[in-house]
């Protein structure tokens, strides 16, 4: 905004220069007028500006470079906070940002209390992920196939098994709709998974390729190389398109979201029809899009179309070695029911034109609320009222 002239003083992701990625042409001509200004920032390791800190939940450690004032930003996924984690936070820093609804209950519940907790829905950037009537024909091997998304990064949190028993219960009671699973869960970070689960058995294993080979533990798992389709790590220019063109539904069943789960959020602002699981970070985009617990499949009645269709069916995550409540890892998390997961696709799949309709919601929603353009005017209005 006017009057603010952010300095990155982290490192830049190599990816961050790469094809169709947003900005990339301009990112060095930015990086490199702000470098005398960085180095000078990074070498003396204090500034009178306000400093924003990328923070681990686990240690709240020492800004780097101390600004005036210093504010962290932080999205965590467990809800035990130790008392000393939150006093370290409170002598550290001056406020804390936050990336969901749930995240600021949980800072609030655990103790924080001598500095504010700002929530600040993280964006989703419109330029490309807009709502369009469909300009290509889907490859040939996805004609008459009814097309459901899975997204997000490969382990325990983002329950994938649970995608992959809705999923097979559902093509079993509707082969007729030839229903196939297309996903994006490449990630470079290692996963958390159990191997032997309720719904899935093992775990991906590393191809020669250095890549997981999901394939082939979704054939292990009852879904045949046929009717699952790996997407690869797309830029977000070309997963923009798959939504637009490709997808009928999109599933997130997530045990659990520190944030608002972009990838879902991408998939809405593209219009894409959603379920997500209602729990933790989730439950923002679920107030938002759907607040009523009352809809009706009439097209006609918009006043009752929802913006997703919510699994509210949530059961309690323990870990089997945890029997203290405060040293269950999952504390908070929540366990979606697949048998939830195949109505809902029943529900979108035989009123197709109401489906249409929730994913015009969902849109206009995201995009009315939920862009980077609303996050920037958040953290605009965070950083200039510290200032003053």
């Amino acid at each position: 905004g006017k009057g603010i002239s952010p300095i990155f003083l982290g490192q830049i992701h190599p990816d961050a220069y790469g094809f169709n990625v947003p900005f990339s042409e301009e990112l060095p001509q930015v990086l490199r007028a702000q470098k005398s200004r960085k180095e000078q920032i990074v070498r003396t390791r204090r500034v009178s500006l306000p400093v924003l800190h990328a923070i681990d939940h686990e240690f709240f450690d020492l800004p780097e470079v101390v600004g005036s004032p210093n504010i962290a930003i932080i999205f965590f996924d467990s809800a035990n906070l130790s008392k000393r984690v939150l006093r370290s936070a409170e002598s550290r820093f001056d406020a804390v940002i936050v990336g969901s609804s749930w995240n600021s209950q949980i800072v609030r519940e655990r103790g924080l209390r001598t500095i504010p907790v700002h929530t600040i829905i993280q964006g989703v950037d419109t330029s490309m992920f807009y709502p369009r009537s469909r300009t290509q024909e889907p490859p040939d091997w996805l004609q008459g196939r009814y097309v459901i998304f899975s997204g997000g990064k490969f382990e325990l949190r983002k329950a994938q098994d649970i995608v992959v028993g809705g999923f097979r219960r559902f093509k079993e009671k509707h082969p007729q709709l030839r229903p196939i699973l297309l996903f994006s869960w490449h990630n470079p970070w290692p996963f958390r998974w159990h191997e032997s689960g309720v719904h899935t058995n093992g775990k991906p294993q590393m191809g020669p390729n250095g890549k997981y080979e999901f394939s082939a533990w979704l054939s292990e798992n009852g879904v045949s190389s046929a009717d699952a389709q790996d997407l690869g790590h797309l830029p977000q220019v070309e997963l923009a398109e798959i939504f637009r063109n490709w997808v009928d539904v999109a599933v997130f069943p997530n045990r659990c979201e520190g944030g608002t789960n972009l990838v879902a959020m991408e998939a809405m602002a593209t219009g894409v029809p959603s379920i997500l699981s209602q729990n933790t970070g989730h439950l923002d985009l679920i107030h938002a899009a759907c607040p009523g617990k009352q809809y009706t499949t009439q097209v006609e009645d918009a006043s009752k179309i929802p913006g997703c269709l919510p699994l509210s069916v949530q059961r309690r995550l323990v870990a089997s070695q945890h029997s203290d409540e405060g040293d269950n890892p999952y504390n908070g998390w929540g366990e979606s029911d697949p048998d939830e997961i195949v109505r809902h696709l029943e529900i979108f799949s035989s009123n197709r034109r109401w489906a249409q309709r929730v994913g015009q919601r969902g849109a206009q929603v995201i995009r009315s609320q939920m862009t980077w353009s609303h996050y920037r005017s958040g953290l605009r209005e965070v950083l200039l009222n510290k200032r003053n």
